[in-house]
């Protein structure tokens, strides 16, 4: 675990009695385990309590240096009371380690690596005797088991975990299980799912409000971040149903026409927090026409003013002024997010579109070369480079690549790949 704790020295002397204990973090540790679960409010919280429970079992022991005078002789009495205090802090070491733990595995599951996150989960449910760690070990396995593609077995898994897991987990679960039926396509199932998480969120967040806890004000700003994902999620869900209609509306492979309803969910979330990233890149990713790119470009002109560094806002401002065809904004953009971050593709070939459309075909060419040379693997750089220099053989690697527009085009032409 990234915590241990230590009794370093204990003393009695018919009088006086005394224990001096260390707890101990490495930095690095406690900062990877803390910035990995931002976005599990339920495991915060719970380290919040246990922390609780640790700080109460030291303050029990200092206690017991001034009481233990009062106790006389009657050291069984003072005995008694310490080891409970430090089997508490034992309790408490032992809880971090698991928590430390089931965090190691969802930072394996984040980053793709689903049989290590399975083999941490399932060490979890043979050794711990915690029911919140056997809950989250379950849904871990759950996840996992949705990353590899076997989604029945990921369902299997979270409606198992409604019967057992706390009730408190009820929202949680039922996001999860909305998530997995979006991508098997179910969207009407998982946005049911998704809005019933989203109203036991809502109904979390009336109890702390209206509860008295030392912690209230931490708990409401936990519960915000689960309400404004699950706001997110819905929107997600709704557009990828529009794009994947046929006839529903959409303006190209990428964008669609964004619903009220959506816009409605974006609102929501914007109310609780201004400074979303997330709900920017889904905007971005899903909406078409221009009154979105404006509200896009809007939207990044007031958190530049947060973060004037940061490379990803330039690129979506720069994206959306191509869009509405000021060619000259979208260069100046894109190049300001390339002097941030040289080593991304996508932002060379969104500039070399630009470049392409304005009639700078060599600097257009230049930024495709760039953007292989730093992922010889991103298609639609390769497409790109095929359409100014009518390729198809470089067409033909970007379909192979995975590159949807390429394998459109080249379906067009009659040409296999």
């Amino acid at each position: 675990g990234f915590v241990k704790t230590k009794v370093l020295n204990e003393k009695w002397d018919g009088k006086t009695y005394w224990v001096k204990v260390e707890m101990t973090a490495d930095p690095e540790d406690v900062k990877k385990s803390i910035q990995n679960t931002l976005d599990r409010s339920d495991l915060i919280h719970q380290l919040m309590l246990e922390k609780r429970k640790a700080d109460n079992a030291l303050r029990e022991i200092e206690k017991l240096k001034k009481d233990i005078e009062k106790l006389g002789k009657n050291k069984g009495e003072a005995q008694k009371a310490y080891n409970i205090s430090v089997k508490t802090l034992f309790n408490h070491e032992k809880w971090l380690k698991e928590y430390s733990l089931i965090s190691k595995g969802w930072r394996a599951h984040d980053s793709g690596n689903y049989n290590d996150a399975l083999n941490i989960a399932n060490k979890l449910l043979l050794d711990s005797n915690n029911e919140f760690f056997k809950c989250s070990a379950n849904l871990l396995i759950g996840a996992s088991y949705s990353g590899k593609g076997y989604f029945d077995k990921s369902l299997d898994k979270y409606t198992a975990s409604l019967k057992l897991c706390p009730k408190e987990y009820e929202g949680f679960i039922y996001s999860l299980l909305g998530q997995t039926f979006i991508k098997i396509k179910n969207y009407d199932k998982g946005i049911e799912y998704l809005r019933r998480s989203l109203r036991m969120a809502y109904d979390e967040k009336k109890e702390i409000i209206s509860s008295s806890n030392d912690d209230g004000e931490i708990s409401e700003a936990l519960i915000d971040i689960s309400i404004s994902d699950r706001h997110l999620d819905i929107v997600s869900a709704l557009l990828t149903k529009i794009r994947d209609t046929p006839g529903a509306g959409t303006h190209s492979d990428d964008l669609v026409k964004f619903p009220e309803e959506a816009f409605s969910e974006l609102k929501a979330v914007l109310r609780i927090k201004p400074r979303s990233m997330r709900s920017l890149r889904i905007l971005h990713k899903f909406g078409g026409g221009p009154e979105s790119n404006r509200e896009i470009i809007n939207w990044c002109d007031k958190l530049l003013r947060i973060w004037p560094n940061n490379d990803e806002i330039y690129y979506i401002r720069g994206t959306n002024y191509h869009r509405l065809k000021d060619y000259k904004k979208a260069l100046d953009d894109l190049t300001k997010a390339l002097s941030i971050d040289l080593n991304n593709p996508m932002y060379y070939v969104q500039r070399a579109l630009s470049y392409m459309l304005v009639g700078v075909k060599n600097e257009a060419l230049n930024d495709l070369n760039k953007a292989i040379s730093v992922d010889p693997t991103f298609g639609d750089a390769y497409l790109w480079r095929g359409v100014i220099n009518g390729n198809y053989d470089d067409m033909k690697v970007a379909a192979r690549l995975g590159s949807s527009k390429a394998k459109k085009v080249l379906k067009m032409e009659g040409v296999s790949w």
